[in-house]
């Protein structure tokens, strides 16, 4: 290969330099590598000087190491200006050859894109107890989190047992007759828990445009806290059904809280900051959906349209299927999702985190698409702020260069609206206090295509 001689700042993410220290990797001659703070500012706004430039020595330094300790150790030094920058001037260069659990995150942040499918990235959580892998960690979600707004978790600490014990119920319930799934049936209300049945989306709401057909079938449950659960309407067959979904909901709350420690922590804010936002009172809710083998479908049928997430984490456990099913809206078009890989869990961030912290983390518009030749499972959990709360960019996050974008919110009035309408919505403009006109027209494009 060609000798590289330097990498640009601009191209490299914090993340990135994570992936640099610890990738499975070949070595190049290389001259320089300088990294700016000021630079990486544009992609890495959300993190304080400080905390950019210390996670920055410490990838930069692992990096060094790994390149065999040639050459000169990373320094912080400045400049007549006042511009910190580091400057790292090795032999070698370590370039990558990222393992295969690593290939889904780009040098330039975000995802890779093959032939209009996103590769998601793939972050592995194990070593979060130390001070390396927690770094490690941190970069990674961050760059996935600032750029995407999605991401996979391995090695996510839910034991596998659980979920394959999770998904098995799950299928055994929804192979029972139709007379004993009817007796968890839900009220009609918005979140009210228990078994339902939906149909296909047209411009005019739902409608049985396939004779005789339903798109899916789903069951809600409320987790947390547990004052809210009706277990009336939660399934008694299979036997352990109620028993899994308890283990469920509390593995759950671990692993999200330590999501939300991380993003906090790249923020530059203390770790348990948006834990202690949410009260350690977190609301959590798991809907099981079974999407149905439907004959005569239509090329990309939707079977739900296009939406964000209200809350403040998703996260889903799914069957991998040939035909794939969660799309992104990404530049001006809809884009599929590559697979998850098996025993990953799948992480999208909400529109409560993207509102709290003040855009500095994004929530993705999605859709998802109807089954044509074969049926699939997935458990979407939904992890909110308590529904009393009203989410609002934090004013640890606020100063003059960084002005409130974003109304603030309540969870109720998000859901009373969706009610009203009668389907899920794709509307980012509802929530800032100054709406870019582009955004409003992209998604009304993003949409009018998903019906």
């Amino acid at each position: 290969m060609a000798t590289a001689t330097s990498l640009v700042a601009q191209n490299i993410s914090v993340g990135s330099m994570e992936q640099l220290a610890h990738g499975s990797v070949y070595v190049q001659e290389a001259s320089s590598l300088i990294l700016s703070s000021s630079s990486l500012q544009s992609m890495c706004s959300s993190f304080s000087p400080g905390i950019l430039q210390n996670q920055l020595t410490s990838a930069a330094t692992r990096a060094f190491e790994v390149a065999g300790g040639a050459g000169r150790a990373p320094v912080a030094c400045g400049d007549s200006s006042g511009d910190q920058h580091l400057q790292v001037m090795p032999e070698k260069l370590v370039d990558l050859e990222l393992e295969g659990k690593l290939a889904g995150i780009s040098l330039s942040g975000g995802a890779v894109i093959d032939d209009k499918v996103i590769k998601v990235p793939v972050i592995d959580f194990s070593g979060i107890e130390g001070a390396e892998g927690r770094a490690r960690i941190r970069g990674q979600i961050h760059e996935a989190a600032s750029h995407v707004g999605f991401f996979q978790i391995v090695n996510h600490g839910v034991p596998e047992a659980l979920l394959e014990k999770l998904m098995e119920n799950q299928k055994r319930f929804f192979e029972l007759p139709q007379e004993e799934k009817e007796v968890y049936r839900r009220e009609l209300v918005m979140r009210a828990e228990g078994y339902g049945k939906s149909t296909f989306w047209t411009k005019k709401g739902h409608t049985h445009d396939v004779k005789d057909s339903y798109l899916l079938e789903n069951c809600y449950a409320k987790l947390l806290p547990t004052f809210r659960r009706d277990l009336s309407k939660w399934p008694a067959n299979p036997i352990s059904y109620r028993e899994t979904m308890d283990a469920y909901g509390r593995a759950l709350e671990k692993l999200c809280k330590q999501v939300l420690e991380l993003l906090a922590e790249n923020l530059g804010l203390p770790t348990s900051f948006i834990n202690d936002a949410m009260d350690h009172q977190p609301w959590l809710s798991v809907r099981s959906i079974h999407y149905l083998r439907s004959n005569g479908l239509r090329a990309e049928q939707v079977a739900l349209p296009a939406h964000t997430d209200y809350g403040a984490l998703t996260v889903i456990a799914q069957e991998r299927v040939t035909h794939p099913a969660l799309q992104v809206w990404k530049d001006e078009e809809w884009m599929s999702l590559e697979q998850c890989i098996p025993g990953a869990l799948f992480i999208n961030i909400d529109d409560q985190i993207e509102t709290f912290t003040n855009g500095a983390y994004k929530s993705m518009g999605h859709r998802v698409l109807a089954s044509p030749n074969n049926t699939r499972l997935a458990i979407v959990a939904s992890y909110e702020f308590p529904e009393s709360t009203k989410v609002c960019p934090t004013p640890a996050l606020i100063d003059e260069q960084h002005p409130p974008l974003y109304k603030g919110f309540y969870m109720q009035d998000r859901m009373d609206d969706v009610y009203k309408r009668g389907k899920p919505t794709f509307d980012r403009a509802i929530y800032l206090i100054k709406p870019d006109p582009a955004l409003v027209e992209s998604d009304r494009k993003a949409a009018d295509l998903s019906l």
